[in-house]
């Protein structure tokens, strides 16, 4: 199923995600829920090949809209669980309103791509309906996914997802008094600099 240039992104995203949030547990989780919900849409396209008719672009653009946003979707809730943790909030309760709160913003966004795609049906080309019902049937795994076995993981993983290095410097921030305003002031000075200042 996975193709060269397939495993090269793979890699690149697994790189760019383990420098980000600093331990390979949190940089694979979402890896790791993205190739679910491929394996689970993909192998339901391909499963469907025998009783329609398909050209071998609709599995591939299945299998490269899925890993999309499967490490999206669920890096969103991921990250919204680290940041809950190290400002001190219990993991169980972090999961529940990381789920909640990134959770809506997932089903909004992997509504709009499902029915962009499933809008291929409209022109009456048969294999691009074929192709845009692939790709939104495996955004659709991609989102379930992402709302229920990613936060089930999560509370499975408990305090791993973070560094030892990270724990730290969250553990001597919250204990200097009103950490809540110098939070603040640190959030102003960084909306003024870079792409949000300009």
């Amino acid at each position: 199923m996975f193709g060269v240039s397939e495993i090269i992104g793979i890699a690149v995203a697994a790189i760019a995600l383990i420098v980000m949030l600093g331990t390979l547990v949190a940089a694979g989780l979402p890896l790791l829920m993205a190739i679910i919900g491929v394996a689970v849409g993909v192998g339901g396209t391909f499963a469907l090949t025998g009783v329609i008719d398909m050209s071998s672009i609709s599995p591939m653009l299945a299998l490269m809209l899925g890993l999309a946003v499967g490490i999206d979707y669920s890096l969103f809730i991921v990250n919204r669980h680290r940041g809950q943790l190290l400002s001190g909030m219990d993991a169980e309760e972090s999961v529940a309103l990381a789920t909640g709160t990134s959770g809506n913003a997932v089903l909004f966004a992997g509504l709009t791509v499902v029915i962009a795609l499933a809008a291929l049906v409209v022109p009456g080309l048969p294999f691009l309906a074929v192709m845009g019902l692939s790709a939104a049937a495996t955004v659709a795994v991609a989102v379930v996914v992402s709302l229920t076995l990613t936060p089930a993981v999560l509370s499975l993983v408990g305090r791993k997802l973070i560094s030892k290095r990270a724990w730290a410097k969250a553990e001597r921030h919250n204990a200097e008094p009103d950490h809540a305003s110098a939070d603040r002031a640190a959030d102003q000075q960084r909306s003024s600099r870079g792409w949000a200042g300009l």
